[in-house]
């Protein structure tokens, strides 16, 4: 008798869900934000006169939450096997993303300023390179340079904060009301614009709320069975609110989507489980999600619009920008891991 499926996931599971997480932020930033396609740029939906890419790019912001669950769990899981945790290895984690982040930075940002200065941005060109905007955009306190960059502060406070969520999550009965407590206090503090500058420290709060479901679902998922009729009632509710929030409070979309959150997890780890033939490409989706989700915007809205939209068949839009980021990812890491190898060589003692 097989072991009944639960909430609890593997390694190639956690690759899976990162690459259909990638899959759905290519079409919420293509398809769920009209007013950033500029002319010529256009794109023709899979049933005219049915909103279907939009209403689709609408729930994939959720990705960004199922990321954020994706690290809590992770490190809730680390933590349980026993794994020295602490500052040290916060910072480590830290320094990790960061080094993936300046690199991705180092190349992408030159390249806007040599042959897209002239794209404007509050008054002075979006790649303007001045001293200020240079130093807190690499620093991750503002996003100048490509609004989609806005998780990298988000994710980075959630992480600084992570021994401290950790900790909570160790007691269910604590952690989900003072998480939606600290959630609400972020949504105030953004609301009513009391963030100290450049920092954002709302993100951090009201982001952090994933993480900690994250973290419970590791402690607790063992004990929570995962069917397929659950995972089908869960879409069910899934789209209907989608649809409700859509049509009655569109400007909640993003609260919704974050507090739903554990809901989105039961749907997609079922579907992580299930992807048969496509599990493989997923996962090496997955294993580039950090990459693809520094480049792609560059091409959805900034450097090559007309042309990843040239396609006009949204399905084709699609995998025209899957296709150009994937190429870009692979090559640029082949080149980020040839230096960090480069560097390591030239550190050993002669």
């Amino acid at each position: 008798m097989t072991a009944p499926s639960t909430l609890a996931f593997s390694r190639v599971e956690t690759d899976v869900l990162k690459g259909l997480a990638i899959l759905g932020m290519f079409v919420h930033h293509l398809f769920a934000l009209p007013g950033l396609i500029r002319p010529p740029a256009e794109y023709l939906p899979l049933l005219p006169g049915v909103p279907l890419e939009y209403m689709l790019g609408r729930y994939g912001k959720v990705v960004v939450a199922i990321f954020l669950m994706i690290s809590g769990y992770g490190l809730a899981r680390a933590a349980l096997a026993g794994a020295p945790g602490g500052l040290r290895r916060v910072l480590a984690r830290l320094l990790q993303f960061a080094g993936v982040f300046w690199f991705y930075f180092a190349v992408l940002v030159p390249i806007g300023a040599l042959f897209f200065s002239d794209r404007l941005f509050e008054g002075t060109p979006r790649y303007a390179l001045d001293p200020y905007r240079l130093v807190t955009n690499a620093l991750m306190l503002r996003h100048d340079y490509n609004y989609e960059w806005w998780f990298t502060e988000a994710y980075a406070l959630v992480l600084l904060a992570s021994p401290v969520l950790l900790a909570l999550a160790r007691r269910m009965v604590w952690a989900v009301p003072v998480s939606l407590g600290l959630f609400g206090l972020g949504a105030v503090m953004d609301m009513l614009r009391l963030d100290p500058e450049p920092l954002s420290l709302s993100a951090g709060l009201i982001w952090q709320f994933p993480f900690v479901m994250g973290a419970l679902i590791a402690r607790h998922g063992d004990r929570v069975a995962l069917t397929a009729p659950r995972a089908a009632g869960t879409a069910v509710l899934l789209g209907a609110m989608t649809l409700v929030v859509e049509a009655m409070a569109p400007f909640a979309m993003t609260p919704a989507l974050i507090l739903s959150a554990p809901l989105s997890a039961v749907l997609w780890i079922w579907a992580a489980r299930h992807m048969g033939r496509l599990t493989r490409p997923f996962a090496a989706l997955g294993a580039l999600s950090l990459p693809l989700w520094l480049i792609h915007s560059f091409f959805a809205y900034y450097f090559l619009q007309a042309f990843i939209y040239a396609p006009r068949l949204s399905l084709l839009v699609l995998a025209n920008l899957l296709a150009c980021s994937v190429a870009t990812a692979w090559g640029l890491e082949w080149l980020r891991r040839a230096m960090l190898r480069g560097v390591a060589v030239a550190r050993r003692p002669a």
